[in-house]
């Protein structure tokens, strides 16, 4: 197995299948991604945007003509992360590129827990999405079979509470709402490199490298990249809201109508800690939006 993901969860998954003694290989360059040797390769895994600090884009494109050129073997997995793009991943266009390419089993996994919930985290669920060719259903079946084992077998099935929060019309299947979401988060990005302070090192979103690029919340590091900073900008942040009339939101999650923040400790491969701000910008574009952009290019290196 060939992975891109930074996911903590899902790195950790891995480990547990290479002590299984199955070769498991993540690589984080897309570009040593792309230069692998696919031929030996059963399952490809990745993250349409990957859960890092960079939160790098990842482009399907740059595979699927690879694995159709060079993976010969009868049935290849192609499993896509696509949880911080949500609704807005083409995946019609993904499928579409795949139509000629007869051994692809086509597998989209994405966490309906933030995002989808607006935010809210009523239960925690997930989905996964297969595509086969039409003509290879018996190989869907034996997969499909495989599957409802594994949930019978460890009690993976989801309760009928559950089904009936997340298909509530205004979760899972609102598009609408997703996409406002993710342009919110695109614009508030763009705009703030346009107009970054002194104090700001590096701001991380997939829509500053590409147009395609989606993601519901922005990384922003600063130059002082201690925890004691980072602590300030928060309260700064805060002071600056509640003198607007505004109430901060502080909190981990994401997908809300309203924008939040927080810092995060980050903790890299070689167990580097990295004091981060992590921005979520929700639905709604209005005061408090503008508030936290025009703030940004008023924090000081001396806080």
């Amino acid at each position: 197995m060939l992975s891109s993901v930074g996911y903590y969860e899902t790195q950790t998954l891995f480990k547990i299948i290479c002590e299984n003694k199955i070769n498991a290989t993540n690589v984080k360059d897309i570009g040593l991604f792309t230069r692998a040797d696919f031929s030996s390769v059963d399952i490809f895994f990745l993250e349409s945007v990957m859960y890092e600090i960079n939160l790098t884009y990842f482009d399907w494109k740059l595979i699927v003509n690879k694995i159709k050129n060079e993976c010969k073997k009868e049935i290849v997995f192609l499993i896509i992360d696509t949880t911080l793009e949500g609704l807005s991943f083409n995946i019609e266009e993904l499928l579409n590129a795949c139509t000629f390419i007869r051994n692809i089993f086509i597998i989209e996994v994405r966490s309906l827990l933030k995002l989808s919930q607006q935010g809210l985290e009523y239960t925690n669920m997930g989905i996964v999405n297969c595509y086969i060719q039409t003509d290879r259903q018996a190989v869907m079946d034996k997969f499909s079979n495989i599957l409802a084992k594994y949930r019978t077998t460890v009690g993976a099935s989801i309760s009928f509470r559950s089904a009936m929060l997340v298909n509530y019309p205004g979760f899972s299947s609102d598009i609408s709402y997703e996409k406002k979401v993710m342009k919110n988060n695109s614009d508030f990005a763009l705009s703030l490199a346009a107009r970054r302070g002194e104090a700001i090192d590096k701001i991380m979103h997939p829509a500053l490298v590409s147009a395609k690029g989606n993601a519901p919340f922005i990384f922003v590091l600063f130059k002082s990249k201690s925890k004691e900073y980072c602590l300030k900008v928060v309260q700064y942040l805060s002071e600056k809201l509640t003198s607007a009339g505004l109430r901060p939101e502080i909190g981990d999650s994401f997908g809300f109508r309203n924008c939040r923040f927080k810092f995060v400790d980050y903790i890299s491969d070689d167990s580097t800690r990295t004091y981060i701000l992590r921005i979520a910008v929700g639905k709604i574009r209005a005061n408090k939006y503008y508030q936290i952009l025009d703030a940004h290019g008023e924090i000081s290196t001396n806080l």
